[in-house]
């Protein structure tokens, strides 16, 4: 019996190390993420863009490549500039997916962010961003 509850804590314990790194690695890419979109900075933000990324800014959707998706991100910036930007919710759905919303403030009023990431060989990559306005 003792040896069954030795095992049941160790295991525990793996358990509780295995899911507090995997947030930890989720509100990284997060938090890099929030700093880039709160200095209005496409660039920032294109550092963690997956090869293509899937973008809907104010209904206009579209699968760009990195570098297209920064220029329609920067584009944006130029348009409302951010001045205030906070992560409001994160969460894990299935398999190594992750997503994030946030609440995106410029002076002409406010909109919803919702950030999704993909683990794509062994690192987080955004593969969705959308701007909605609220």
């Amino acid at each position: 019996m003792n040896i069954v509850k030795k095992n049941i804590a160790k295991i525990s314990v793996i358990l509780l190390v295995a899911v507090s790194s995997a947030f930890t690695i989720m509100g990284d890419i997060f938090d890099n993420v929030a700093a880039g979109i709160q200095h209005n900075s496409a660039k920032e933000v294109a550092n963690y863009f997956n090869s293509s990324v899937e973008l809907n800014i104010e209904n206009n959707e579209g699968v760009y490549s990195k570098t297209q998706a920064e220029m329609v991100l920067k584009n944006f910036f130029g348009k409302h500039p951010c001045t205030e930007f906070k992560i409001t919710h994160r969460a894990k759905s299935y398999g190594n997916n992750s997503f994030a919303i946030g609440s995106y403030t410029t002076k002409a009023g406010e909109y919803r962010v919702t950030i999704y990431v993909k683990e794509i060989s062994g690192k987080n990559l955004i593969h969705e961003m959308k701007f909605e306005k609220e």
